[in-house]
């Protein structure tokens, strides 16, 4: 019910703070139900999510690709960009989320130098 999804919003922001990288694939495998969430921890946990977000671009299921590249968008490094161009020229609906995604990560870069 309603307390069960609560419980399990506050678990993921929970994960997300404590900067555990071995809650990345768990905290992904809820964006099925819980994408918003899931976004935000991976956020906070960083670039250093990354390496791990990237094994969910493939996921059978389409909203945890999109959160994937959506997170990817927020910590993505160079490390990202041949696998989001890969995403930007697929025929499903993350194909415009990871184009934005692209960008906002070539930018980053070409700010940061990361």
């Amino acid at each position: 019910g309603d307390s069960d999804q609560g419980v399990a919003d506050c678990a993921i922001q929970a994960l997300g703070k404590f900067k555990d990288l071995r809650a990345v694939g768990p905290i992904c495998e809820k964006a099925t139900r819980h994408g918003f969430q899931v976004h935000e921890a991976l956020r906070s946990m960083g670039p250093a999510a990354e390496a791990e977000v990237l094994k969910y671009l493939n996921h059978s299921d389409e909203n945890v690709r999109r959160t994937a590249v959506l997170a990817l968008a927020d910590i993505g490094t160079a490390q990202c960009l041949p696998l989001l161009e890969q995403v930007s020229h697929r025929g499903d609906s993350t194909r415009g989320e990871a184009q934005r995604a692209l960008q906002m990560v070539r930018e980053r870069i070409s700010k940061n130098g990361t």
